[in-house]
């Protein structure tokens, strides 16, 4: 791998042609930018209570962004991609711990298809268990005012 310079916000250019950014996201949310040419790769970390710590979840990897995110991006570009980001942010004096594995996902679409329908599933859920919890606390006040009625 190439030599790397550290530039101004956060960037760690390679002589390789790429670049990775790291950017707080909504604390401790990190966003991990890589810049390759014209395309992008947005990796999401978390930052921990050392500094210069941060866990990055490689289920994130999912593809480029627009206007590549409909590319296919393969589990060998993804590992391209994420030792050069380690390289990177080694480099800059980061400790990066890895958390999960890549997506099933070819591409950025599939990627946000698929984080769509797993939210709409964890939302139907949440009402199905609002509704549970409703009809437990009304079940529950009906057997006190039963309970409670004098006779």
């Amino acid at each position: 791998m190439g030599r790397f310079r550290k530039r101004w916000g956060g960037i760690v250019q390679s002589d390789d042609g790429f670049t990775v950014q790291v950017r707080v996201s909504s604390f401790p949310g990190v966003r991990i930018r890589y810049k390759e040419g014209p395309r992008t790769m947005d990796v999401f970390a978390e930052a921990m209570a050392k500094a210069k710590h941060l866990v990055l979840y490689q289920s994130s990897m999912a593809g480029w962004e627009p206007p590549h995110a409909s590319e296919t991006v393969d589990d060998a570009t993804r590992q391209t991609v994420l030792d050069r980001i380690m390289a990177a942010l080694t480099y800059a004096g980061d400790v990066v711990e890895l958390e999960g594995r890549f997506p099933k996902v070819r591409n950025h679409v599939e990627g946000q298809i698929q984080l769509e329908q797993e939210l709409a599933a964890a939302r139907l859920k949440w009402r199905e268990e609002d509704e549970l919890r409703r009809r437990w606390r009304n079940d529950t006040l009906e057997e006190h005012r039963h309970r409670d009625t004098p006779r």
